[in-house]
């Protein structure tokens, strides 16, 4: 958050960012590439380990990431733990309230 999440646009040609990583090694056989036609939906989680491969078709590729929260789940501390991450802070203000779509703010909603 703090460090590279708003250096993105520069990261075009080649991304140089740290990102979380395996904490094993993966054997190539669990290596499943979908392939999508224009249009195409894929939803997960992104607690999945995850990643996109270069785009070599000579065609611009468009991406368009829409991220849920269940304010519930945030405050009870529900989910899957993301143990290969180092992250620090929370983007918990990126999100806005369906009621009013207004912002939240971090100390607003109560973990328990």
């Amino acid at each position: 958050m703090k460090n590279s999440r708003f250096a993105a646009a520069s990261h075009i040609g080649a991304e140089t960012r740290p990102h979380p990583v395996p904490l094993e090694h993966l054997q190539h056989a669990v290596d499943l590439r979908i392939v999508q036609n224009a249009g195409d939906l894929m939803l997960f989680s992104t607690c999945q380990l995850h990643a996109t491969a270069a785009n070599d078709s000579g065609l611009i590729l468009f991406s368009y990431d829409l991220r849920t929260i269940n304010i519930d789940d945030v405050q009870c501390d529900r989910g899957p733990k993301n143990i290969d991450a180092g992250a620090t802070g929370s983007t918990l203000r990126d999100f806005l309230r369906v009621s009013d779509l207004a912002p939240f703010e971090v100390g607003e909603v109560e973990v328990q």
